[in-house]
């Protein structure tokens, strides 16, 4: 696919090649370069602007992006010279009449990367000041019906590197939704309860540490919430629902954290037994987050509930299986209902496989990688994906 876009014509377009070595007005030229760019990308720059990195990241030509080009042409000059400097490395790619892909940037369900779209130019406003050559490339690159199959296909190769760039952006926003979610349920789940303080019956029979996402699933479970009320950021400003008798999703936070630990210190072993066993048959119906290894964009996005999916895991297994009494009741009582959770459980605690792969997207993407299957954790989350989709 071919993309027309209008370029302002300007006599600083003679320069762009290296404005550095102009003997006149740089900051002229820098500042033209920056406006015909924006005006000419507009339309790519919005999506590239949410992810917080600049649309050149997504140009190339060849093998080589923008922002690579201009680092090794510009190799002395700061961060921040280099920044401005793009915008004249990316006209003078125009201008020189070469092959220009870019990636778009879409966002209709969730963050994906299209097919690459060759730029071509089409000067706008008085172009007598512009020298012949640069005119002429123009206008031939725009007539040309060439299809650059190999600059294509340098350019799809390209592809997996700049997944990995924007999945490292997506990371950024990920990590700061899951840490808000956490605190916020801390605060809401146990507002009533002193963490400081368990009884001796209820830390023998879950760790501090599993206590929020066994409460999360005992919500689930008893009250009503669901997996997103719990772990989305959208849904965790919980409002008054009429099929929840008018509470709001935060009081019943609140009311399971209090109900679970009273139900684990006032009952026997065999009534917490058939708890966490009708706990273990909701463990069975949540979701299991789509998991596509290849993807970076995908990985990043869903990094929350994976991280989920990984803590209930971990925690109802030391719930029904940490506990050596409480194990053997089930065993004895419950076999196959336990069994059947547990291996769930597990599955779900595979999920840390899948959180540790996308922990390294950033330091992947940081160290110039090529792509996602560079990454230590890529097999065992090749694995995982194969097993959930069996089981999901």
């Amino acid at each position: 696919m071919t993309e027309k876009l209008f370029l302002t014509a300007d006599s600083c377009l003679n320069h762009c090649g290296d404005p550095l070595s102009f003997g006149g007005d740089k900051e002229k030229i820098l500042s033209y370069a920056s406006f015909a760019a924006g005006k000419m990308l507009h339309k790519y720059i919005k999506g590239y602007d949410r992810l917080k990195i600049p649309v050149f990241e997504g140009i190339f030509s060849g093998k080589k992006s923008v922002p690579e080009i201009t680092r090794k042409k510009y190799a002395g000059c700061s961060q921040s010279q280099i920044k401005r400097l793009m915008s004249c490395v990316f006209l003078d790619m125009i201008c020189s009449g070469k092959p220009v892909f870019i990636f778009p940037v879409s966002f209709d369900d969730r963050y994906s990367l299209l097919r690459p779209e060759r730029i071509i130019a089409e000067l706008k406003g008085d172009t007598d000041g512009i020298g012949k050559k640069i005119k002429r490339n123009i206008s031939r690159s725009a007539l040309s019906k060439r299809s650059y199959p190999f600059v294509q296909k340098s350019v799809f190769k390209m592809r997996g590197k700049l997944l990995l760039k924007i999945g490292a952006a997506v990371m950024k926003s990920s990590v700061n939704e899951r840490t808000f979610v956490k605190r916020f349920n801390q605060e809401k789940f146990f507002r009533k309860i002193d963490t400081e303080h368990f009884s001796p019956r209820v830390s023998d029979f879950c760790e501090k540490n599993f206590m929020l996402d066994l409460a999360a699933l005992y919500a689930i479970t008893f009250l009503g919430l669901s997996f997103r009320d719990i772990y989305t950021v959208d849904e965790v400003f919980g409002f008054s629902d009429a099929d929840m008798d008018i509470r709001s999703k935060d009081d019943i936070k609140g009311e399971a954290a209090f109900r679970m630990i009273s139900d684990i210190e006032g009952q026997n072993d065999e009534n917490t037994v058939r708890m966490l066993i009708k706990m273990g048959e909701e463990l069975l119906k949540l979701p299991l987050p789509e998991i596509d290894s290849d993807n970076a964009i995908l990985l990043a996005e869903k990094y929350p509930f994976y991280c989920a999916a990984a803590d209930i895991g971990d925690a109802y297994i030391r719930a029904s299986d940490g506990n050596r009494q409480i194990w053997l009741v089930m065993e004895r009582d419950f076999q196959t209902e336990h069994r059947r959770a547990a291996a769930r459980a597990r599955l779900l605690s595979q999920y840390r496989d899948v959180v540790r792969l996308c922990e390294e997207i950033v330091s992947l993407s940081q160290m110039g990688g090529a792509d996602i299957s560079e990454a230590k954790g890529i097999k065992k989350a090749k694995l995982l994906e194969n097993e959930v989709k069996i089981y999901g």
